[in-house]
């Protein structure tokens, strides 16, 4: 996505949050969790390893947020088809957040990452923005 994007100049059609939502469905789907680029070799992977899927869903939700296009179809998909520890993982999250992955909302997240700028939830993004972590 983000090599088309840079080759066409930014100009034309860009990617908006429900071609991220079906790009992430489809890693879902034909990667396997299993699939470790760097571990033991052993099949079930190290500690510190991450599975191929994980690397590039989280290669299109860092494209997703630097074009603006976090929105409810990408937090849904990635909320329905990560785990836990691997949703905190994508979406910055402190590990000992208290607030229920499920009950996420976009204005819980910062408001660079979905084009919301002077959006009324403004005020309440800087608030709620504090609960998670940005790198």
């Amino acid at each position: 996505l983000r090599r088309e994007s840079e080759r066409s100049g930014g100009g034309g059609i860009g990617p908006d949050p429900y071609t991220f939502n079906f790009f992430i469905k489809v890693c879902d789907r034909l990667c396997n969790d299993e699939d470790y680029t760097s571990g033991s070799g052993s099949g079930s992977g190290s500690s510190g390893a991450e599975s191929e899927k994980l690397k590039l869903i989280k290669a299109a939700f860092q494209f997703c947020i630097e074009t603006g296009q976090f929105s409810n179809p990408v937090l849904s998909i990635l909320k329905n088809t990560l785990g836990q520890e691997a949703l905190k993982n994508v979406l910055r999250m402190k590990e000992n957040g208290h607030q229920s992955l499920q009950n996420l909302k976009i204005s819980d997240f910062p408001v660079e990452w979905s084009n919301r700028r002077g959006s009324k939830n403004s005020t309440k993004m800087s608030s709620s923005s504090s609960s998670l972590s940005r790198q």
